[in-house]
């Protein structure tokens, strides 16, 4: 027989192996127990679902890479495509708003005048007028930069009070937003060589009159694309004009 602890083969009638000592008196085995390999039929399917399982989720993620390579995009806006659009958007808003203080109004001469009305008082552009010759006198004379632009404007005071006429209040816009104050030289040399109103001009409840301010601006500026920003007084709310170019109030 084979003893059951160590695997020696001993005689049948042996009591105790005479290998390890092992007590012999069971039952006798003719062939030592193997030790168990480990592995079952219930492991084996373990496995081949594992398998399984893994080859699916491989196969999901790739073909998800595919397919993101695969469709077609619209490249996200930028942030400067944003910020245009925005820019478009307001510009938009305040046109709108700008448009609502427009009036127009045919004069005796069958000039159309556009002009605006903003805090109960009307302001239209007259003429506009541009050049590059020195303005002033023998005792005070003022050449431009780039050129001279006349603006003569007609302000109508329908308040209860009198408002104050200032060149502060008036400025040139350009198609770039850019704009361009009252030159105070050249309305200083205006104002000496000539019979002008005054840099501060009060106008009484009902009345109107004239004003002409000039502005220097670049030589090669194209006034087609310039407007007028006027203001109702000092601090009245303002208006962008568009500037005419069929000269009535010559400035020579």
């Amino acid at each position: 027989m084979f003893c059951p602890k160590c695997g020696k083969k001993n005689d049948d009638e042996a009591k105790f192996c005479n290998s390890c000592g092992t007590s012999l008196s069971g039952k006798p085995t003719t062939q030592p127990t193997r030790a168990s390999s480990g592995f079952s039929i219930g492991k084996f399917i373990g496995f081949a679902v594992l398998f399984v399982v893994l080859v699916v989720v491989l196969v999901a993620i790739f073909t998800t890479i595919y397919v993101v390579k695969t469709t077609p995009h619209e490249p996200p806006a930028s942030s400067t495509t944003q910020q245009e659009q925005v820019s478009g958007e307001r510009k938009t808003q305040a046109q709108s708003v700008n448009d609502q203080k427009l009036q127009k109004e045919t004069l005796d001469d069958g000039t159309e005048l556009v002009y605006g009305v903003v805090s109960n008082v009307a302001i239209g552009v007259l003429d506009v007028d541009e050049f590059q010759r020195p303005i002033g006198n023998k005792h005070i004379s003022e050449r431009p930069q780039g050129k001279f632009v006349g603006v003569t404007v007609l302000v109508a005071n329908e308040q209860n009070d009198a408002i104050t006429v200032a060149m502060s209040s008036y400025k040139l816009i350009d198609e770039k937003g850019r704009e361009y104050d009252v030159s105070t030289s050249a309305m200083t040399a205006w104002e000496m060589s000539r019979d002008g109103q005054g840099f501060l001009t009060k106008i009484n409840p009902g009345n109107s009159a004239p004003f002409v301010f000039i502005f220097d601006v670049p030589r090669n500026a194209d006034l087609k694309n310039f407007r007028l920003r006027a203001r109702a007084g000092m601090i009245g709310d303002s208006v962008d004009l568009p500037l005419n170019f069929d000269p009535k109030h010559s400035l020579e």
